[in-house]
């Protein structure tokens, strides 16, 4: 006998397969004028009678068969529904990020998706202030949430097809160390190396790993033997998330690294020897105090042996910086900048330097981190000398 279902449980059904399904009609198809269907699967009676449940509780929130739908509640919906899953953590919290600080609460997410119109979106981008980068995430977030949109037949077309990012004038920053400002900073690290957070700063420089990289960098993916560091982990602080999808609080922890790469990055000898006697120092203090380093061996960790604030990297680097009178546009990711550089310079393979920063695309190199010195133009131009005596 068939089981009587509660209300709102809607039609529920069990597949020859073995799977549990429930079916609804949530609307009109403004093309075809027929019925939508929405179908969801379960392994369980129990597992699709919770989600039949938690779908009536959106759908009610957002009623489906209504043309009202505006464009930041899609957007949430597209978010949760059928993007969290599918992204790395850290890539949802900076695109639910930039939804709750631009779309929101503008003037645009109020406006119905059905009656978007290019010009509204092309307008609203014209006027936001912020960063190019910014503004290319605000976009690439509008019109991927639109193309769903187009797929689930809630929208005729996509609007953003149209719309043209503003141009937007780059102010120039310095990106790297020269020549001169490097050997002034190795020289002040190598002689305060025990001080602060310089063997960390010298470590970055002599490596050019990502910063959440040396965040997340265990002692055992050092190999002494080889001189060789394994990189496949990074430091990765995700958000927590409550039913309503505000953020709560956040939790530390390693993930996989950018794109998934991994790579072995070679230890210079003078980083090496350094790295050598402090991780002497490492194993003294974990036989004292076992328990401090239980979860992780943490390279470069607080006192008590967990990550260190995601903003002590910058910190560091900005005080020597200051203190050596040093160009106040670097960051500590201009360690990276500066390692790939000075790569380029003595060596010119790009491959090479490619396969050591961890890129996918030998483009990011060359655009991104590949810069010349001064002082290596000015050697390449004096060759013409020999040509124009």
């Amino acid at each position: 006998m068939k089981k009587r279902r509660q209300n709102g449980e809607g039609s529920i059904y069990q597949r020859k397969d073995g799977r549990w399904a429930a079916s609804f009609t949530v609307g009109i198809n403004p093309l075809t004028g027929k019925p939508k269907r929405k179908v969801l699967y379960a392994m369980s009676e129990k597992e699709i009678i919770k989600k039949v449940r938690k779908f009536t509780r959106d759908f009610e929130r957002i009623d489906f068969a209504k043309e009202e739908l505006t464009l930041k509640q899609w957007i949430n919906i597209w978010l949760i529904e059928y993007k969290k899953n599918s992204l790395k953590p850290r890539s949802f919290q900076r695109y639910y990020g930039i939804y709750k600080n631009y779309i929101e609460t503008s003037a645009i997410g109020d406006s119905k998706l059905k009656d978007l119109k290019a010009s509204q979106i092309q307008e609203f981008i014209n006027c936001i202030d912020t960063s190019a980068n910014n503004i290319k995430y605000i976009v690439r977030l509008i019109k991927s949430s639109l193309t769903e949109a187009l797929n689930q037949d809630y929208i005729v077309k996509n609007p953003c097809n149209a719309v043209v990012l503003p141009h937007i004038k780059k102010i120039k920053k310095k990106k790297f160390l020269t020549i001169d400002e490097q050997n002034k900073l190795t020289k002040y690290l190598l002689e305060h190396i025990h001080e602060g957070y310089n063997l960390m700063i010298y470590f970055d420089l002599s490596t050019g790993l990502r910063e959440g990289e040396l965040l997340g960098l265990e002692w055992h993916k050092i190999n002494f033997k080889e001189d060789t560091i394994y990189v496949n982990e990074t430091y990765s602080k995700q958000a927590i998330y409550n039913e309503n999808n505000e953020v709560t609080g956040y939790v530390k922890t390693l993930a996989d690294t950018k794109n998934d790469e991994v790579r072995y990055v070679p230890i210079p000898k003078k980083l090496f020897s350094l790295l050598k006697s402090k991780h002497k120092e490492f194993l003294k203090e974990k036989v004292k105090n076992p328990k401090k380093y239980k979860k992780m061996d943490l390279v470069f960790c607080n006192k008590n042996g967990d990550f260190l604030n995601d903003k002590t990297p910058l910190r560091a680097v900005k005080k020597v910086y200051k203190k050596l009178n040093i160009s106040s546009d670097l960051t500590f990711h201009s360690l990276r900048h500066t390692y790939a550089t000075r790569l380029y310079e003595q060596s010119g393979d790009l491959n090479v330097i490619q396969a050591l920063l961890g890129h996918i695309d030998i483009d990011t190199t060359r655009k991104t981190y590949v810069h010349v010195s001064e002082e290596r133009k000015k050697e390449a131009t004096s060759l013409l000398d020999n040509f124009l005596d």
